[in-house]
């Protein structure tokens, strides 16, 4: 049996693209995470101001966000 027909080359090949897909949504997810607890800090801050909240700023936040939707071949 050839290689292209064998399944089990086609099947691994399925399980290494759902681990980078599972990789790139959990990295998306701790960026989110961690942009959320950001807010929850400044909002608990007393010296306050009204600032601009951006989705991804500057932080390792938006970071990891944008690698999980760069690398991810499915988004």
């Amino acid at each position: 049996m050839d290689d292209a027909d064998n399944p089990r080359i086609f099947f691994a090949a399925e399980r290494s693209l759902l681990a980078w897909n599972r990789t790139c949504l959990a990295m998306m997810g701790f960026g989110l995470v961690m942009e959320q607890f950001g807010l929850f800090l400044r909002l608990m801050d007393p010296t306050h101001r009204a600032r601009s909240i951006v989705l991804g700023g500057y932080g390792a936040d938006g970071v990891f966000i944008d690698t999980g939707l760069r690398i991810d071949p499915l988004c």
